[in-house]
C-alpha cells in the first residue's frame, strides 16, 4: 500500500474508533457475548493474524462496523471496545487476514 493510501487508511480507522466510542459508549456497554479488549492484549495482535486467531488472543470476534468486496479482495473492520474506560480498538482484515489495527485508549 503507498503512502498516500496508508495514510487514509490510518485516518479513516482512528475516526472509526472516535466514532465507535461515541455511539458504544464507556467499555462494558456493550452488548453481551462483545467481550473486550486490554492494551497488553492488542500489543500480541500483529498484521498477518487470522480472524480467528485474533479472536483466541482477544477473546472476542468484536463488532463488525462494515464490510466489502473490491478489487478481488475481501476487506471487513471490527472493533473492539476496551475493558476499561473509553476507548478500543478497530482492526481491518483483508481477505481474513489482519491488515490495519489502530486504537484509542
Amino acid at each position: 500500500m503507498g503512502g498516500r493510501m496508508r495514510r487514509i487508511s490510518t485516518t479513516l480507522a482512528t475516526i472509526a474508533v472516535a466514532s465507535a466510542v461515541a455511539v458504544l459508549g464507556p467499555a462494558g456497554t456493550a452488548s453481551a457475548g462483545q467481550g473486550c479488549i486490554t492494551p497488553a492484549e492488542y500489543a500480541k495482535v500483529k498484521r498477518g493474524m487470522t480472524k480467528a486467531q485474533v479472536q483466541r488472543v482477544v477473546g472476542s470476534n468484536g463488532v463488525q462496523d462494515w464490510s466489502r468486496r473490491t478489487g478481488g479482495h475481501t476487506y471487513e473492520e471490527r472493533f473492539y471496545s476496551a475493558c476499561r474506560g473509553l476507548g478500543g480498538a478497530v482492526m481491518t482484515f483483508r481477505d481474513g487476514r489482519l491488515n490495519l489495527k489502530k486504537a484509542a485508549w
